[in-house]
């Protein structure tokens, strides 16, 4: 499959202690593709024809964001920040195929990155949202069932991260803090030709993080501008809901 991608993206904090800045992204591109195979298939009609490999990515096209910074005795000075996002996850899965409807267990591993190029000792900025970059690993379930030329599929997984730099940078953000994500999405489709599908689907995806074990007896930032010191909250949380539109395309 192949397509484009329209996102949102907000990360928030939760019971901020001192001064931290949420983000908002109303809106950036992204383009999507990614297949799977199923190897045996083509040489064996049993179960292992069902077993294969699977693996996707994103490229986010380049979007901007506008930073606010105040000036002593008044007004503002607005600097413009560009984006860098992308996502890849690879792995295994099996199929269970029950007449018209299919389900999948996958288990992959993959890596989410989200930059803003230049709030971080760039252009001397203070730091402004946290960089990230999660690796995971993402066991999923899927359910696709097809009415004659109508397609639906529904899927949901949990992320477990392996790591989640820059969030966790010491003396700048949050060391020791914790997370866990969770991504879940719809799917529809309309047969064009017997191998062709026009799909459609919709996404959630949410990391929650906790610093509850983050010290707090450490200086504390008065503002952003105090890097080397301690910021602190309770959590927060990253947020990407998306649309997409593209085409699959089969072969058997």
């Amino acid at each position: 499959r192949a397509g484009i991608r329209g996102y949102n993206r907000k990360f928030d904090y939760k019971a901020p202690i001192t001064e931290l800045y949420p983000y908002n992204l109303g809106f950036g591109p992204a383009l999507l593709f990614g297949g799977r195979i199923y190897p045996a298939a083509f040489f064996r009609d049993d179960f292992s024809g069902n077993i294969g490999l699977t693996a996707q990515a994103e490229l986010g096209i380049a979007t901007t964001t506008q930073y606010k910074t105040n000036v002593v005795g008044g007004g503002q000075v607005v600097t413009e920040l560009q984006t860098s996002a992308q996502q890849w996850k690879v792995g295994l899965i099996a199929r269970l195929p029950l007449d018209a409807v299919e389900i999948a267990a996958s288990v992959v591993y993959g890596a989410h990155t989200f930059v803003l190029k230049g709030d971080e000792g760039g252009s001397g900025l203070p730091p402004l949202v946290p960089d990230v970059k999660y690796e995971y690993i993402r066991p999923g379930l899927e359910v696709r069932e097809r009415f004659s030329q109508v397609l639906l599929e529904a899927h949901v997984a949990p992320r477990f991260l392996l790591s989640m730099h820059q969030i966790d940078l010491e003396g700048v953000w949050f060391p020791a803090a914790t997370a866990l994500g969770i991504d879940a999405g719809v799917l529809g489709g309309y047969s064009v030709l017997p191998f062709l599908d026009i799909v459609a689907g919709f996404d959630f995806l949410n990391y929650s993080f906790d610093f509850s074990e983050i010290p707090k007896n450490l200086p504390t930032c008065a503002t952003p501008a105090n890097t080397g010191c301690q910021k602190v909250a309770d959590g927060a949380t990253d947020r990407y809901i998306s649309g997409w539109l593209g085409a699959m395309v089969q072969f058997a």
